[in-house]
């Protein structure tokens, strides 16, 4: 099942001692305890106040985009619901649908993973996550923002591979000048 959280904040700085920067984050990952009382689980955080259209729990192949821009990107029948929509994406790329989230609102954070603080102690742990911007779009007032930003096509796409050992315990992506913090294992910029 899907979870969003509005109104994320970050705190001004990270559980990790190697990051001391008062930098602020564009996207960062923060850990939230659950009602199951060994479980936590992992939030992508969109700390921008930019709309992603989208946010997928999962390391893309360079073949996936196409096919991801013609569907999620393209203007939905009156009849199609957005959970029809995100079901179409997620069969197209053979993941769990509640994966795959749209429209991520500024300052909204999205659930991307569940960990188990006995079991997934041990070992590296890894989260994987593809986030779609439309960076070229600039929007005056005479124009609906949230129309803009769902009828457009993303033309950024940011992959971010985090791995830690142990449990995650939260941490920036991004920096708000596009700089890459040092615990970040892997990214790259398609566009």
């Amino acid at each position: 099942m899907q979870k969003r959280m509005n109104d994320m904040q970050w705190s001004g700085k990270s559980n990790l001692p190697q990051i001391t920067s008062v930098k602020q984050p564009k996207y960062y990952l923060t850990v939230i305890n659950t009602e199951e009382q060994y479980e936590e689980d992992i939030y992508f955080v969109n700390n921008s106040d930019a709309v992603l259209p989208l946010v997928i729990a999962d390391w893309l192949t360079d073949d996936d985009y196409q096919a991801i821009n013609k569907l999620a990107f393209r203007p939905k029948t009156k009849h199609e619901t957005e959970q029809e929509n995100i079901t179409s994406l997620a069969e197209a790329m053979n993941i769990k649908p509640e994966l795959v989230y749209q429209q991520v609102q500024p300052y909204q954070g999205v659930k991307i993973a569940t960990q188990h603080i006995i079991y997934s102690s041990d070992g590296l742990n890894q989260c994987r996550i593809s986030v779609f911007a439309n960076t070229s779009i600039n929007v005056d007032d005479s124009v609906d923002s949230h129309a803009a930003a769902t009828n457009a096509i993303a033309n950024e796409v940011w992959k971010f591979s985090v791995v830690e050992s142990g449990l995650f315990t939260g941490g920036a992506l991004l920096w708000k000048d596009d700089s890459v913090p040092k615990s970040i294992i892997a990214m790259q910029v398609v566009v």
